[in-house]
């Protein structure tokens, strides 16, 4: 007996339905061993579900986005690049154009992807200054904010420095008891729980003493300033441990490595010949390519005859 499974996409605008074959089956006879689906069955029939309506949902969201909706233009394509979405079934590889905004409603306005949009959303990592926190929450919903891990560590790792270099007093705790503390605090910082570890670093100044000696009259008022800046930005805390563990970033370190290994060392640092500003753009464009190992592929996308010379090179 065969079995045939359809999946049928009715389209919104009056289109006619589009009608998929997932899967086939053949049965022979009612025993154990052919009664329903084996598992092997299933886990391709699912795969093969989920492949089918992803491809029909990101078709229906490109070609509703790639028309101007204020003057009913057909937006132009950049190109395609493939993004990696991890569903509960598995990671899956979805094809993403990449297009222009309409020239005549919005200029010169950068390149985007419909499908990026709609399914990555953006992490905003800042130092939690005041300018950056009111800057980055006028982005709306578009994404998560995190504040940034490397500001929260070095405040820490600088408060311990001067817990070390504060003189020891008889009636007062040791060094060794609020360093424990400080890294109690920590601990629950790296987990995203900010309020107990403000709850520790209050009871850490409860302990310190302003008038015992200067060196702990300027801890006390760097810690008074850190309660105050994690208050701020509890918000923005997150648990930093989870986020490690899968791949997500907690810290703008690799931006800033980023943009020291393209930009600083020939606009700031002065360590190399410097590009002129008029034309850095292009030059940015093509470091930044090499740095990604992808002159090469642009090149040959531009001009197509140089990958048959290389394909006839080395085949000679």
């Amino acid at each position: 007996m065969p079995i045939s499974l359809q999946l049928v996409v009715h389209d919104e605008g009056g289109e006619p339905a589009t009608i998929t074959e997932i899967a086939q089956f053949e049965r022979g006879g009612l025993d154990v061993g052919s009664l329903g689906l084996h598992l092997e069955e299933a886990k391709s029939l699912l795969g093969r579900l989920q492949r089918t309506m992803v491809a029909a949902q990101v078709a229906e969201a490109v070609a509703r986005t790639s028309v101007c909706p204020t003057c009913g233009a057909q937006l132009a394509c950049k190109g395609h690049h493939h993004l990696v979405f991890r569903s509960a079934f598995g990671r899956l590889s979805i094809d993403s154009p990449r297009l222009y905004p309409c020239r005549r409603c919005k200029g010169d306005a950068a390149s985007f992807s419909p499908v990026a949009r709609c399914l990555q959303p953006v992490t905003f990592l800042s130092d939690g200054g005041e300018t950056v926190r009111f800057a980055q929450l006028g982005f709306g919903d578009r994404g998560e904010y995190v504040l940034d891990w490397f500001h929260i560590a070095m405040r820490i790792q600088n408060l311990e420095q001067m817990i070390k270099g504060r003189p020891a007093h008889c009636d007062g705790p040791s060094n060794t008891a609020l360093i424990k503390t400080l890294h109690g605090a920590k601990w629950h910082l790296w987990h995203g729980c900010p309020y107990p570890a403000l709850r520790r670093l209050e009871s850490l100044g409860w302990d310190l003493d302003a008038e015992a000696s200067p060196e702990e009259a300027k801890l006390l008022g760097k810690l008074e300033e850190f309660i105050v800046y994690l208050d701020n930005n509890r918000h923005f805390i997150v648990n930093y441990g989870d986020c490690y563990r899968h791949g997500e970033p907690i810290a703008s370190g690799f931006v800033e490595s980023a943009v020291n290994q393209v930009v600083s060392k020939r606009f700031v640092k002065r360590q190399q010949m410097a590009w002129r500003p008029r034309h850095a753009h292009n030059l940015l464009q093509i470091r930044t390519a090499v740095l990604n190992n992808q002159l090469r592929s642009h090149v040959e996308r531009w001009y197509p005859s140089t990958a048959r010379e290389e394909d006839h090179r080395l085949a000679a």
